[in-house]
């Protein structure tokens, strides 16, 4: 990885509160605290191009600016989830880029681009950027000369903002990108060339929006400013019912313009903007097998489940129950969450015996999880095959090391959250002064979590992941030390 790379992603990690983990071809930022929690990977295959990927849910705003700091690059902008707000010094006009949009940005050399993260959602993008000068001779020739100048003579001299949709094609390639881990050569490899697709795919289109910008949409900036909020909107409030009619008072734009506009900037009209959005809702309802079909019906603002079955498969080939039964398919996984209160005076040898008992238990039946102790609280979810999960919860409600035991939610998913089984303590050196702490458990600084919160079912999800990245920390950090 090139050093200007390091110190930005080092500049991301002081802003960020998390734990940066650097290799020489490839660097991570772990983050979980009260305003942020997920990952930021990243590596550069040469000193003209890098790749960003995030995957991060924030609870406050932040200015990731640092990430845009270079007058002499290119920023290819791919946002799969959330949205992200940008705006040059020297310009008031506030941009936004939604969820299911490109974005092509650069600054000169005296305007800096201000890009703010708000609050209250998950961010799912992908940025690689392109230099423009280099030392690095041997690499620059992966990039065509001609490119290179376009860069240079048209672009790098103004700031320079290009929105466009996230087609279908492109869709497949952003995904994949976001979704390489960058630890292993062949990854890297192949992110290389995702992201060379990325940048001819995001050319493509502001070439040919170039060409029809000729047949305008009679937009001013204002307008289309108020359609990308209008987009914001719609996805921010998926399960309300919407007509077309009210969108148009809400905005102040006229039907006509709003249509044109839609179609300028997502390639749709309103009303299939809206069911696309609806649509992808579903299928990520879906994926968690506790939402039932009704519950996801009115959870995106319709009312017929007959309905929805005709529009889904309309769009996906398959209906709601198939498309569930197809993704649990690819690796079905039972899951069981419960919380409990511990015994009174709860000894060290207490929590030993349940160490042992699990861990011969679970690594026999092939069941994975994370059994949590905090302030006389037990936490655990278990995954495994549904008639495995059951049994072994059968046996932990007849436990008399804890009481008070209630269910926070099962149900199928694919694929595991944790890849073996875990015991740990939340929580600082005070457990130690207990006597309970175990030297081959591990100990999770999350003081920081509201760890009520894991008796609440959408709320302990969150809270499950961010205990995975922890213990993936952890493990890492072990790992570096050579203890492993």
């Amino acid at each position: 990885m090139t050093e200007a790379l390091h110190q930005t992603l080092a500049q991301l990690n002081e802003l960020l509160g998390g734990k940066l983990i650097k290799d020489t071809d490839y660097s991570q930022i772990l983050v979980d605290n009260d305003d942020f929690y997920g990952n930021i990977k990243a590596f550069s295959s040469s000193s003209h191009l890098s790749v960003i990927n995030f995957n991060l849910v924030s609870e406050k705003d932040i200015e990731i600016g640092p990430l845009f700091s270079n007058r002499e690059c290119l920023h290819f902008v791919s946002c799969l989830e959330g949205y992200l707000v940008q705006k040059h010094d020297n310009n008031d006009v506030l941009n936004t880029l939604n969820r299911r949009q490109n974005l092509i940005l650069s600054c000169r050399t005296n305007s800096r681009s201000n890009v703010k993260l708000p609050a209250k959602q998950r961010l799912k993008a992908t940025v690689v950027t392109v230099s423009i000068k280099s030392n690095d001779e041997l690499h620059a020739l992966k990039f065509d000369d001609s490119v290179l100048e376009i860069l240079e003579e048209s672009y790098i001299n103004e700031p320079f903002v290009h929105f466009s949709h996230i087609s279908s094609k492109h869709m497949v390639f952003a995904k994949q990108l976001i979704d390489l881990n960058f630890s292993n050569l062949s990854d890297r490899l192949l992110a290389e060339g995702l992201a060379l697709q990325n940048v001819a795919s995001q050319f493509k289109d502001f070439e040919t929006s170039e060409i029809e910008s000729s047949l305008s949409s009679g937009l001013s900036k204002l307008e289309e400013n108020k359609l990308i909020n209008l987009a914001q909107f719609i996805q921010d409030n998926i399960d309300r019912p919407m007509k077309l009619e009210q969108l148009v008072e809400y905005i102040g734009v006229g039907e006509k313009k709003l249509q044109r506009g839609f179609k300028k900037l997502f390639n749709c009209s309103v009303n299939k903007y809206i069911l696309s959005v609806r649509l992808d809702k579903a299928k990520e309802l879906l994926r968690d097998d506790t939402n039932t079909i009704s519950e996801i019906v009115y959870s995106i603002g319709l009312n017929s489940r007959s309905y929805f079955s005709s529009i889904f498969k309309k769009e996906f080939g398959l209906l709601p129950s198939e498309y569930r039964k197809e993704y649990l398919l690819e690796d079905p996984i039972y899951e069981y969450c419960y919380a409990s209160e511990a015994m009174d005076n709860l000894r060290k040898s207490h929590i030993q015996a349940i160490l042992n008992e699990s861990t011969a238990w679970n690594s026999e039946h092939n069941l994975t999880g994370c059994l949590l102790y905090h302030n006389q609280q037990f936490f655990q979810i278990i995954e495994g095959s549904k008639s495995d999960v059951e049994n072994i919860v059968s046996k932990i409600k007849k436990d008399y090391r804890h009481f008070n035991i209630k269910k926070v939610f099962s149900g199928y998913k694919s694929g595991r959250l944790f890849p073996e089984w875990h015991l740990a303590f939340i929580g600082d050196a005070s457990l130690r002064d207990q006597n309970l702490f175990l030297e081959n458990s591990r100990q999770l600084d999350m003081d920081s979590f509201s760890i009520g919160l894991l008796k609440d079912k959408e709320e302990s999800k969150a809270i499950w992941e961010a205990t995975r990245n922890h213990l993936l920390a952890e493990e890492l950090r072990d790992q570096k030390m050579g203890k492993k």
